[in-house]
């Protein structure tokens, strides 16, 4: 079964910003992103990433994708979701068009082929030859497909899509991860409201403040606030009877005490973190020291080569090329106040 590596993603989808309208500020921040942009270039093949992470398959994943790409994987459709990302962004270098052309036209296939396939892990009639939930709903959300979105709606059961033990431990955020991004299409104009998600939503808040009592500075807090926080992008007053006002604040508190918590100089273990909470568009967090001590951290820990490298990957360039991605789309977002 899927587990999903693209943490929210693979969001960081809400990076859909305007193009740059002024120069940078920041010493190095231009210069940063074209190094990573060349680093990103130099790993791909023609069809993909050579990352070995994105290369890796989930046990019994099954992905029904284009015939002329059968080495499609899950956490290949992150990547190509976050270059096109950078393409809407209008931050796609000379190097990476390429890249970011076959990926736009792997994303655009995956609706049709997708039709009819079901889930694989959801409460309601999962097939073991569907499609995983959080990776259905990310990709039409970015693709605005009504049909997608009308079939996620069809699938819940309840309060929620998946499982409550689809995962435990350290993992158990991963399921309001999953299902904020149903949320998400839902709340597109795609889905045209949550509707009956609406348990759905109050249940990922309910979580969400559970997590801030019970561990106030951990990574089960920090997704669970991430999610909403980019659900809030897309749906300013989340269409239910929610306290989006307060909801907004605690989030960005959560954040800066995430961050506060945080020794200086071992930033490398949050390296993913940081490159998320920069991303953000909470309004409190945009202008931010804490939104500025995480760009120059991102800088910080740069690569010789241009990319960013995950502490005790092994091999060491496993997860290079997914997380050069994520660092990418979290500079480009950045403006200087």
């Amino acid at each position: 079964m899927k587990k999903s590596g693209a943490i929210g993603l693979l969001a960081l989808l809400g990076l859909l910003s305007p193009a740059r309208a002024r120069a940078d500020d920041t010493p190095g921040l231009g210069e940063a992103r074209t190094r990573a942009s060349s680093c990103l270039a130099h790993d791909y093949d023609g069809a993909a990433f050579r990352d070995p992470y994105l290369r890796y398959v989930y046990p019994e994943e099954k992905i029904a994708g284009p015939p002329a790409d059968p080495g499609l994987t899950y956490r290949r459709i992150d990547a190509d979701i976050m270059l096109m990302l950078l393409e809407r962004a209008g931050e796609v270098s000379p190097a990476l068009r390429p890249a970011a052309a076959r990926a736009a036209s792997v994303l655009h296939e995956l609706p049709s082929l997708w039709s009819g396939k079901g889930f694989s892990n959801v409460r309601r009639q999962p097939d073991p030859q569907g499609i995983a939930l959080d990776t259905y709903c990310i990709v039409g959300w970015l693709e605005g497909d009504a049909r997608m979105a009308r079939s996620v709606a069809q699938a819940l059961k309840g309060d929620g899509w998946l499982p409550a033990e689809l995962y435990d431990g350290e993992e158990r955020f991963r399921r309001d991860a999953d299902e904020a991004w149903c949320l998400r299409l839902l709340a597109s104009p795609a889905g045209g409201g949550i509707g009956s998600a609406k348990q759905v939503l109050e249940r990922v808040v309910a979580d969400f403040h559970e997590a801030r009592r019970s561990d106030p500075a951990g990574r089960q807090l920090f997704y669970a606030a991430y999610h909403l926080a980019l659900l809030l992008e897309d749906s300013p007053d989340l269409g239910s009877g929610v306290e989006v006002v307060a909801l907004r604040h605690d989030l960005e508190e959560v954040m800066e005490a995430w961050a506060a918590a945080r020794a200086p100089g071992d930033e490398a273990a949050d390296l993913l973190e940081w490159a998320n909470l920069v991303s953000l568009k909470l309004p409190g967090l945009e202008r931010s020291a804490t939104r500025r001590r995480g760009v120059q951290i991102l800088l910080a820990h740069q690569n010789g080569d241009g990319c960013w490298r995950v502490r005790g990957a092994r091999p060491p360039e496993a997860g290079s090329s997914f997380l050069t991605l994520r660092a990418l789309l979290a500079l480009s977002s950045y403006r200087d106040p």
